[in-house]
């Protein structure tokens, strides 16, 4: 997923930069799936991935110290430019989910986010 970027000033904490070609961020968060998230075969409905890669990247921002409605109050947007999913393994009702978001080079103009999904067993 891409999202352009044009904040300057940015220098969050929690970012490692050890040399100009080596950067790395990462935040996780915790999802329950929910019975209105499910179709008649009893997973996850596969457009509910979107809105939990969008809150795992609210709160990743979040934990930096930022928060898009910031963003939009100073004329900053992060529109979606790209989005794709490879799915590997359905989840399931009331399974929790752990949502990984990555961040594995220094924002400029856009930002990549890449993203894994965990279930309780630990499974792509």
């Amino acid at each position: 997923m891409q999202i352009p970027y044009r904040y300057k000033q940015f220098q969050p904490k929690g970012f490692t930069n050890l040399a100009q070609n080596i950067f790395m961020f990462s935040h996780e968060i915790k999802i329950r799936t929910r019975y209105a998230e499910i179709d008649r075969m009893g997973f996850v409905y596969y457009g509910n991935y979107a809105q939990y890669f969008e809150v795992a990247r609210v709160e990743a921002m979040r934990s930096l110290g930022f928060n898009y409605k910031d963003f939009e109050d100073n004329g900053l947007i992060m529109p979606v430019l790209d989005f794709s999913v490879k799915y590997k393994k359905a989840a399931l009702y009331d399974e929790e989910l752990t949502i990984k978001l990555f961040i594995k080079e220094m924002p400029s103009v856009r930002i990549h986010f890449d993203y894994e999904t965990l279930n309780e067993k630990g499974e792509l």
